[in-house]
């Protein structure tokens, strides 16, 4: 794992960054949530577990801030694929995952403004 992943980790998770390695590895997440960004496919299921997060947008915009990091807020894949996440840890209908993507990219829009997001996760 590149050091920047790791120090990134240590100062999102602090004394917890193992635990967090952890369960990202048993689940097989340790790969990149967005490439070219330090966050783990297993911060969204830690922070689902452990961080009492309720919203994908809690995920993606407060604690990863991946919406200001990523040009296209994070891409299809991962809004996607954190939105599927959630909803198996969270026990959400795939109404509300729906939702929860839509709200996410309605309050991408808002915060950056008429920045064209080719997301249709």
């Amino acid at each position: 794992m590149d050091p920047a992943t790791l120090d990134g980790l240590h100062h999102r998770h602090g004394d917890r960054a193992g635990a967090v390695l952890a369960l990202a590895a048993a689940h097989g997440e340790l790969g990149p949530l967005v490439p070219g960004l330090p966050y783990l496919r297993g911060e969204v299921r830690w922070a689902a577990r452990h961080e009492l997060v309720g919203r994908l947008d809690d995920v993606l915009q407060r604690r990863l801030r991946v919406s200001t990091r990523h040009r296209e807020a994070g891409g299809a894949e991962a809004i996607g694929w954190s939105a599927d996440v959630l909803a198996e840890e969270l026990g959400w209908s795939p109404q509300r995952r729906d939702a929860e993507v839509a709200d996410y990219l309605a309050a991408v829009r808002t915060e950056r403004g008429a920045v064209p997001l080719p997301i249709t996760a």
